[in-house]
């Protein structure tokens, strides 16, 4: 499933697609990824427990 992911991740219209979206096309393998996530993680965790934001 990954070659396949990675394949459409090549096509021109997905970087048009994902731009029109507001997103960043990105081309991350899983430990990429998985830094990535960890990172993000470790930025926003105390704002939102600071803020005390909950889940519904």
């Amino acid at each position: 499933m990954r070659k396949a992911v990675a394949a459409v991740q090549t096509l021109p219209e997905m970087d048009t697609f994902l731009s029109a979206q507001g997103a960043t096309p990105m081309k991350a393998g899983p430990a990429e990824l998985a830094t990535i996530t960890k990172d993000e993680i470790a930025r926003w965790a105390p704002v939102i427990r600071e803020s005390g934001m909950k889940v519904d």
